[in-house]
């Protein structure tokens, strides 16, 4: 009777380490799966930065084109004013030659 007795163990032991190694094997393709995941959603989070880092060097070049219109545009008044300025003393000048020419008349 030992004999059936230590039989009957050694073939639950069996049984107990066949279940044991499937178990792993299930977890090991889980835990292979989730590796998957994570080089997955680093994959994404790297594109993501890639991103915001194109999006960065957009931004910085728009305001550095913001910036240079906005001189452009500063140095295109300054040069309207001077115009302006100029034009003024053209009509006073020939306001003044209107009245000189007016004296000469006869």
């Amino acid at each position: 009777m030992e004999t059936q007795s230590l039989l009957a163990h050694v073939s639950q032991a069996v049984t107990t380490i066949g279940v044991t190694r499937a178990e792993v094997a299930e977890g090991h393709k889980a835990l292979s799966k989730t590796q998957q995941s994570f080089a997955s959603l680093l994959a994404n989070i790297d594109d993501i930065v890639e991103r915001i880092n194109d999006m960065n060097v957009s931004t910085a070049s728009m305001d550095n084109t913001s910036q240079s219109l906005a001189a452009a545009a500063q140095q295109q008044a300054s040069a309207m004013n001077e115009v302006a300025s100029m034009a003024e003393n053209v009509a006073n000048m020939v306001a003044d030659l209107q009245e000189l020419a007016a004296r000469f008349k006869l």
